[in-house]
């Protein structure tokens, strides 16, 4: 830097973070240093607060445990979209490799059956799963029927059958063979004089497979039995899921906190890869775990990193801080975020005849999952106005076999620059 400074002709060039920059900033406002959370940088203590957060709501907030269930499954097992299965068999070793768990631990066979199964658990309903209809009910019928759920305190049979309105099944499912075995387990409860409380695909597609349990269970007379809800997470906990949940939140509250996302933002985003109901409960979730952390954080009077990004920002673009720097570089720029890419335009608009420069590199970004965008980089022109564009197109790294072989996987992506480089010896 000290070459730098001579090339530049200027006393200091200080080496700063974002971190340190947006807290150089907060300091230049504020009479009084901020506190940063212990938990900034600290992964595993963060993981814990949100841990503990989503156990609080669940033991308290009974309206967050259906959404917060609804999220976990979509998550954790996200259903195949429909032209990878082709066969009965295919689905059968897709479902087999996702190890669908109930919250009992229970082995289950679909994901129609696991969201009634978690339902069930979570209204204190003590069921079976699959068990000898003929055992129990002393039935002499042709085939071993094993129902999906058995109520014993009401003696209700649960069936959930994986069709639409219209009886069409899976595409890998034969279809006819499928409403056959459905016509089939309908006739035995007729005969026996047995209660079959039938549910179906399309509901579980329209996000009221639940509700619409609820309401025939209550219909049958089942009752409903408080669970002790601290258990909730201790099971999710059991099926080796708990922590990696708790990395995904963290995630998702980091990007929304330092991009500084609107709720309706984050639903079209999850609507692009959920299902409509999928996509509103995992949104509520999230929302409802950020607001509680959001207030922990007020009340204590701490700040994050990713407060620092938007206060920054927000006091560059507000004039109550106004840069004297008369060159401004960044390097890695291809993993910049969109309000630190906001931040860098209101410094250089700020300081006055100041230039900038940036260096970066498309090819290797690599932390999308933090919140970078690499469209900053690649519409780079775009972004930063009147701004020429050198093209670093000479390697040392590597011969031309594997410079043309990582060049050729890497251009697969469209939206990456089309770059041809020189082996420079």
């Amino acid at each position: 830097m000290e070459k730098l400074g001579d090339i530049l002709n200027i006393e200091a060039c200080h080496i700063s973070t974002f971190h340190s920059i947006e807290n150089f900033i907060y300091n230049k406002v504020h009479d009084r240093p901020h506190s940063i959370s212990k938990h900034c940088g600290d992964e595993k203590l963060y993981i814990k607060i949100i841990d503990d957060i989503i156990n609080d709501l669940l033991l308290k907030d009974p309206t967050f445990q259906t959404p917060f269930l609804h999220a976990y499954n979509s998550t954790y097992y996200p259903e195949p979209e429909i032209n990878e299965i082709r066969s009965s068999d295919e689905y059968k070793r897709y479902i087999e490799k996702q190890n669908l768990r109930t919250l009992k631990g229970y082995l289950i066979k679909s994901y129609g059956e696991l969201t009634i199964a978690n339902f069930l658990y979570l209204k204190g309903v003590d069921y079976k799963y699959e068990p000898d209809y003929s055992k129990i009910t002393g039935a002499n019928i042709e085939f071993k029927y094993t129902p999906d759920f058995y109520i014993k305190s009401k003696h209700i049979f649960l069936e959930h059958f994986g069709i639409n309105r219209n009886q069409n099944t899976h595409p890998g499912v034969n279809k006819e063979a499928y409403n056959h075995n459905i016509q089939q387990k309908r006739n035995i409860h007729e005969t026996q004089g047995s209660v079959l409380i039938k549910n179906f695909h399309y509901e579980d597609q329209k996000g009221n497979l639940t509700s619409n349990l609820e309401q025939k269970l209550i219909e049958n007379e089942v009752v409903f039995e408080d669970i002790d809800k601290s258990k909730i997470f201790d099971n999710i906990n059991l099926l080796e899921k708990r922590t990696a949940l708790g990395k995904e939140f963290v995630n998702a509250i980091s990007k929304i906190r330092s991009n500084d996302v609107a709720r309706e933002k984050v639903l079209e985003l999850l609507q692009r890869e959920y299902r409509e109901h999928e996509a509103l409960s995992i949104t509520k979730t999230i929302w409802t775990i950020l607001e509680v952390y959001k207030t922990a954080l007020r009340e204590r009077d701490l700040y994050t990193f990713d407060d620092m990004i938007i206060k920054g920002l927000k006091y560059v673009s507000d004039l109550k801080f106004s840069p004297s720097w008369k060159y401004i570089l960044v390097d890695k720029f291809q993993d910049i975020s969109p309000k630190r890419a906001e931040l860098i335009q209101n410094l250089r608009d700020q300081a006055h005849e100041s230039s900038l420069f940036c260096v970066g590199d498309d090819w290797q970004a690599i932390n999308h999952f933090a919140g970078s965008d690499l469209a900053y980089t690649v519409h780079f022109d775009s972004l930063i106005r009147s701004c020429s564009i050198i093209t670093l197109d000479k390697t040392f790294r590597f011969d031309n076999n594997l410079c043309d072989l990582a060049s050729k996987f890497i251009t697969q992506n469209p939206l990456q620059y089309k770059k041809t480089f020189q082996l420079s010896r």
